[in-house]
């Protein structure tokens, strides 16, 4: 996934984006900066987004 940066609505996450373009919540870590590219588990699907947790 790469990292686009702060989560408009919810400043403890990050969002990014998967390989297909699909939109990823992950809990804010102060090591991941935008541009990142990390890899992580889908654990919850939302009606427009994913939520992921780092592995």
């Amino acid at each position: 996934m790469l990292i686009e940066g702060a989560n408009e609505k919810n400043t403890d996450k990050l969002t990014g984006r998967t390989r297909t373009n699909k939109i990823v919540n992950i809990p804010l870590k102060n090591d991941i900066k935008p541009s990142d590219i990390i890899t992580l588990k889908i654990i919850n699907t939302r009606r427009h987004s994913l939520e992921g947790d780092i592995l």
